[in-house]
């Protein structure tokens, strides 16, 4: 236990956490084109994890205990979903056109579940270091966006940076993937931290990168997660608070958009153009690109129902065929059929039920089960607007993490930050209660003096 629980792999899953962000983008990254090998910092950092892990497991007993997340019954399930969906891409494989690049997929998928099964089988069950691994994933987030504003003014759009013009539009959409994933979890970092002027220092980076970004599918996703969390501060902290939370956000949001606006050049202000469309697609006919993406899903589809509805067309072929679709829904569906794309929903349900327990009450919620309630049902939206982001180890890392904080409340163990506030909840209530005795007690000696 001393070797998989100790320091040495407790620093490791910190540096994976501070490092997360270059899952996804080309920096800082071993290339070797003659055998197509791209090694991430963050996958040396779990092959790290993995291998002391593995020797404490010899040395301890020789055999992995099962997480209880997976001994429950939705967590065997959702091992079976996951077996079969990598088999099913086995399968898709060896029906593809261009197989290297079926190949590449796969082995993509394959190296995302294994770090989803290392984070379920070795992640520490202490909540005070759940907490300090997002705190380091917001701030590991935050460092290289703003080292990218810095460069160049703001993320994503500079041909100046030295490297970013590698990055190409892939790298970007990861990139802003990965903002979709941490920016929840900064929210209610915030709302839970101590010392929130400093935690607004990382959410205020992080929000101006998803802004500037320009992703629509990524506006869109974070709204609507952010909706899920704002549900359950209106459960917690009531109606009033809640509003007063929105105007501040919109205010703040207002300004910062009135300040962009003034400082930046015309050239580099067309994600003002890009949330126009959502409201009014007339008005910037050069983004009418939904038109060609309907006909592209359309075409898709087609393919797939003339072809083979069950089990797909194969691997990689619905983007031969068709295009890009660029909504990993159809794009599971076109190559893996209807088979496909029901194991990928059954694996996002199985998720779903082994992260969210019931609680006893609204004021005992952990920031971090509110940031992964509100991610989870984001990355179901962004699916829509993205292709083989479910390959990314960035979703499989997260999936993993949602099943262990999904274990850690369910067990019962006493979670510092949350406890704290209900506490103070509680202390609120009661001298709220006492006050209003107080009152009635005044009234009615008013009443006999009278």
């Amino acid at each position: 236990m001393a070797m998989t629980d100790g320091r040495v792999v407790r620093g490791l899953w910190l540096l994976l956490a501070l490092t997360s962000p270059f899952f996804g983008v080309e920096f800082l990254r071993y290339n070797n084109e003659a055998l197509h090998i791209h090694v991430a910092i963050p996958t040396a950092v779990q092959f790290a994890i993995v291998g002391i892990a593995l020797l404490g497991v010899v040395a301890r007993s020789g055999r992995i205990r099962r997480p209880p997340a997976l001994a429950r019954k939705w967590g065997r399930l959702l091992i079976g979903f996951i077996a079969l969906f990598l088999f099913c891409h086995a399968v898709g494989v060896a029906r593809a056109f261009d197989y290297l690049y079926a190949a590449r997929e796969f082995f993509k998928l394959a190296l995302g579940i294994l770090t989803f099964l290392t984070v379920v089988a070795f992640f520490p069950r202490d909540p005070r270091f759940m907490e300090r691994f997002w705190t380091f994933a917001i701030w590991g987030a935050a460092f290289l966006l703003g080292y990218l504003i810095y460069l160049h003014g703001f993320v994503f759009k500079s041909s100046q940076l030295a490297g970013v013009d590698r990055l190409g539009r892939e790298g970007v959409n990861q990139l802003t993937g990965h903002v979709v994933y941490v920016m929840p979890f900064a929210i209610a970092w915030t709302w839970s931290a101590r010392r929130k002027v400093a935690a607004l220092v990382p959410l205020l980076v992080i929000v101006i990168a998803w802004i500037y970004s320009g992703s629509r599918g990524a506006w869109i996703a974070v709204v609507v997660g952010g909706g899920v969390m704002a549900m359950e501060f209106w459960k917690t902290l009531g109606l009033r608070k809640v509003l007063m939370f929105l105007v501040v956000a919109a205010v703040a949001g207002a300004a910062g958009l009135y300040v962009l606006n003034e400082w930046l050049p015309a050239e580099q202000m067309d994600f003002i153009a890009r949330a126009r469309y959502l409201y009014d697609p007339e008005s910037v006919p050069e983004l009418q690109s939904f038109d060609d993406r309907s006909a592209r899903i359309i075409r898709a589809l087609k393919c797939c129902a003339m072809t083979s509805p069950l089990v797909g067309v194969g691997l990689t072929n619905t983007q031969s065929l068709s295009g890009l679709p660029h909504n990993d829904y159809v794009s599971i569906l076109g190559d893996m059929g209807v088979f496909g794309l029901g194991l990928f929903g059954l694996i996002l349900y199985a998720v779903y039920k082994c992260c969210w327990p019931r609680r006893r009450s609204q004021a005992d919620v952990w920031w971090v089960s509110l940031g992964t309630h509100a991610v989870l049902v984001a990355l179901v939206v962004f699916f829509n607007t993205i292709d083989k982001f479910y390959t990314v180890q960035t979703f499989w890392l997260f999936a993993g993490l949602a099943l262990v904080a999904g274990e850690i409340e369910r067990s019962g163990v006493p979670i510092p930050s949350r406890d704290r506030r209900v506490r103070s909840a509680r202390a609120g209530r009661t001298a709220a209660a006492a006050e209003a005795g107080d009152r009635r007690h005044r009234r009615v000696i008013a009443d006999r003096a009278r």
